[in-house]
């Protein structure tokens, strides 16, 4: 659980954790929507060089969950200007954030990015899209991303 998961973390020395113990508690801390631990850890992984692709998805994640698109575009394009490998993790996070604030012009632009670096998109990929869709009433345009 969530909890002893925090207990056991905090009894390792610092010296200690790695990459693994870090982005997992990165993981869990967006999971459960301890979105200000998430960000102090992100920004003490940030100052000490420790993240990673994992890393970047999960506190994408995080914001996104948060409704926070500025802060979820503001880490993607971080991520782009620090030469990470910008994979379908990262499109599709970035997705979720375009769609959970009903913004389709920028799940256009994102689709149409995904297109041009050949990403092909996958199930959740799918499902963010007409979940969206479907949240937001727009049955045919969801139909048709079924149908494609």
């Amino acid at each position: 659980d969530y909890l002893g998961a925090l207990k056991l973390y905090e009894t390792i020395p610092a010296k200690m954790r790695t990459q693994a113990t870090y982005n997992t508690m990165l993981s869990l801390h967006a999971r459960n929507r301890n979105y200000e631990e998430a960000e102090k850890l992100f920004q003490t992984m940030r100052s000490s060089g420790r993240v990673d692709s994992i890393a970047v998805t999960a506190i994408m994640k995080s914001r996104a969950d948060a409704r926070d698109l500025e802060g979820v575009t503001e880490i993607f394009e971080w991520a782009k200007a620090q030469n990470f490998n910008i994979d379908l993790q990262m499109y599709n996070t970035l997705l979720l954030a375009f769609v959970k604030n009903g913004e389709w012009q920028g799940v256009n632009d994102v689709t149409e990015a995904m297109a041009l670096q050949n990403i092909e998109p996958d199930a959740i990929t799918y499902s963010y899209l007409m979940n969206g869709l479907l949240n937001s009433k727009k049955y045919g345009e969801c139909l048709s991303v079924f149908e494609s």
